[in-house]
């Protein structure tokens, strides 16, 4: 049969039968290095060029429009290019993990990780996702409840946040010098977050987050101004999450009996203070508030008593209560702006109730229980139950802290999430404990399409900035950075509050972008995650540039990547070898020098490029939502000019094909008749 009769012939007896249309379909991952090439010192608009470049190249040597070509965040027309700097052969992985993100080797330290499309200063707080286009890898299946039946408007989707904890020590408890204070948000850290220091908010801002999440901003009673930072993260698009004080709850001579509606009411009231407020509403960085974090540990504290889920239910509830009061009492506006939670352990616990058990949503149904009623954790509350309805109703956003990878967390919240909505949810900690880069890349991916979908799930906030040496053991393997802890690039102003009382300035270090005690890839938290959110790691603004960034006097590598979804799997072999060979290699190189020009200062050397291999997954599955007639009319459009054309050509196979069926059956029946030997002729024939 004619090659074109063979492709259109499965496709017209379908039709005719009425059965369903298989499709494979190979998903091709290319990778490799540009040796002597420095991203870093390229500008975003040349990184920005010379991705698209590259996949114009890419395109070329397939044969394919180069909009089918997607980088590694599923952008189209793009590779993603990250720094990749050499590093010991025994440290390198090549493997590839569940979702398909390759792990390849990057700098020991100075990593530096781009997906370009980065044509504003700053990443958008929107990303294009591949529905339309590429299918994401396969993913766990997730339970049809985690989204709500109705879009969930809230400003802090999607969140990409990062958890923010950077005291200024360099050892387990800060060399006995005493922990310092943990109120981030004053000014006297301004050495550390702002631009004449270290600029953490702007490597933030730089690494594609947009919020920063914080603990301990309010209830310290530090009495400095908190504006200047609040009005710097505004500057670089960052939504401003602080957190209370949790330990109010548990001290002496704080919260009576868990009740805190006294001392969260003060709490706030000296917030607005000193910064929080701008004229009549929360200053405009501020998108939501952390009320306590974790409080479920309550239930073990000597002031307890016993009393289990009572105690952090009523600190909770009252805790709630005296954020409304103080907003009252400042006359407050537009509240409704600024969201309202609680983080929750995963701890595996019962809510107050008895209804709900699990990591979590014990604590989601705790908030729902104790608005409703009150009284179940012994508490009288000031407002109505009108009001503390209508700020559950209209603010409150449910959270959790977790260590977890994300398709459990999905699937453990997912599985019991519909009693909850419209209320919606985000992970306030993720911590990925002991995962390596693809993992957390391809977790942070997969939550920023999730959280792009208008569901119950918003997105998450990273644990976290920094490495915290003052708490040391476990605790040491969290951080994004870790500091250099050489000669100190400038100090704090004196920084204390009501339990650090020792007033003194603190030595200020400059970050290293990777966990020098973590082995291999688990060290590159912050590659990691600059790769998932479209950002860059940059740690050299500041007081720690003018040649601090480091690894700047070692060869340069620019590592490319992308991935291709070819129509047939059979066609990925060739496409390997397109991608392998020689020419390709030459035209990714000139490419490079005609886009930058030979003086450029990226490009550091003789520019060498090596390919590595790809992985082919091909897969066949019956496409139940889009429809036949569809999928006929693109393996017609591929073969003719014209749908006239390729329906003729298409009735034509089939008819053809019929009639030769036709005829090789008759021909085959006449020649059995005449081998077949007549009565006659098999009397005459002797038997053996």
């Amino acid at each position: 049969m004619a090659p074109t009769a063979s492709r259109l012939l499965p496709a017209a007896l379908a039709l005719m039968l009425g059965l369903p249309v298989a499709r494979a379909e190979a998903a091709l991952r290319w990778q490799g290095e540009m040796g002597a090439l420095d991203l870093g010192a390229l500008s975003a608009a040349e990184a920005s060029t010379l991705s698209s470049a590259y996949a114009e190249e890419v395109a070329l040597a397939l044969g394919i429009e180069s909009a089918e070509v997607f980088d590694l965040s599923g952008r189209s027309a793009r590779v993603t290019l990250a720094d990749a700097s050499p590093m010991p052969a025994d440290n390198v992985t090549t493997s590839l993990d569940a979702q398909g993100l390759t792990t390849t080797a990057t700098a020991r330290s100075g990593a530096t990780s781009v997906a370009m499309d980065r044509t504003a200063r700053w990443p958008s707080t929107s990303r294009r996702t591949t529905s339309d286009r590429l299918s994401p890898p396969p993913t766990p299946a997730r339970p049809p409840t985690t989204h709500a039946p109705v879009n969930i408007s809230n400003p802090l989707r999607p969140l990409r946040g990062v958890c923010y904890g950077a005291l200024p020590c360099t050892s387990r408890g800060c060399d006995g010098s005493g922990i310092p204070s943990e109120d981030m948000v004053q000014v006297g850290y301004q050495a550390q977050w702002g631009a004449e220091g270290r600029d953490d908010l702007g490597v933030m801002a730089r690494l594609g987050a947009n919020a920063v999440r914080l603990y301990h901003s309010l209830g310290l009673s530090v009495d400095k101004d908190h504006s200047a930072f609040l009005d710097y993260a505004g500057r670089h698009g960052i939504t401003v999450l602080p957190g209370y004080h949790t330990e109010l709850a548990n001290d002496p001579t704080e919260c009576p009996d868990f009740d805190c509606f006294d001392t969260w009411k003060e709490a706030t009231l000296q917030g607005f203070r000193h910064g929080y407020k701008q004229g009549d509403e929360w200053h405009a960085a501020i998108g939501g508030l952390v009320l306590l974090n974790e409080p479920d540990f309550f239930e073990g504290a000597p002031k307890c008593k016993g009393r289990g889920a009572l105690c952090h239910v009523k600190a909770s509830i009252s805790a709630l209560d005296g954020l409304l009061a103080a907003e009252k009492e400042a006359n407050i506006t537009s509240t409704e702006r600024v969201k309202l939670t609680i983080a929750w352990s995963f701890a595996m616990r019962t809510s107050i109730d008895g209804k709900v058990s699990g990591p979590g949503l014990f604590g989601f149904q705790d908030i729902v229980a104790g608005v409703t009623d009150p009284s179940i954790a012994g508490y009288t509350p000031r407002a109505t139950l009108e009001e503390l309805g209508a700020a559950f109703r209209t603010r409150w956003v449910h959270s959790l802290n977790t260590q977890a990878p994300w398709s459990f967390v999905r699937d453990v919240i997912g599985q019991n999430y519909e009693q909850f909505l419209p209320i919606p949810w985000f992970i306030g900690e993720y911590g990925a404990n002991g995962q390596p880069k693809s993992v957390i890349q391809r977790d942070l991916v997969v939550m920023q399409r999730e959280a792009e979908k208008e569901g119950a799930f918003l997105g998450v906030a990273f644990f976290q900035f920094q490495t915290a040496y003052f708490k040391g053991g476990s605790e040491m393997n969290f951080g994004l950075f870790e500091l250099q802890k050489g000669e100190a690039v400038t100090e704090t102003a004196p920084v204390c509050d009501r339990v650090a009382r020792d007033c003194r300035a603190w030595p200020v270090h400059c970050l290293a972008p990777e966990l020098s005690f973590l082995p291999g890839s688990l060290s590159r938290r912050a590659s990691a995650v600059a790769s998932a959110w479209g950002g860059v790691v940059d740690v050299s603004r500041g007081r720690c540039g003018h040649g601090r960034r480091l690894l700047s006097t070692e060869r340069r590598v620019t590592s490319l990547a992308c991935e291709l979804h070819l129509r047939h799997a059979s066609s990925s072999e060739v496409s390997l070898a397109a991608l392998r060979g020689d020419d390709f290699a030459w035209r990714l190189v000139t490419r490079t020098i005609a886009e930058l020009g030979v003086n450029s200062a990226a490009v550091t050397g003789e520019l060498r490029w090596k390919g590595d291999t790809s992985d082919v997954e091909a897969s066949t599955e019956e496409d139940s939502e889009e429809s036949f007639f569809a999928w006929l009319q693109g393996v017609v459009l591929d073969v003719f000019p014209s749908k006239t054309t390729g329906l003729a050509a298409v009735l034509a196979s089939v008819f053809g094909s019929i009639a030769s069926c036709f005829l090789i059956a008759t021909y085959r029946h006449r020649r059995a008749m005449k081998a077949q030997p007549t009565d006659e002729a098999a009397a005459e024939t002797p038997s053996v």
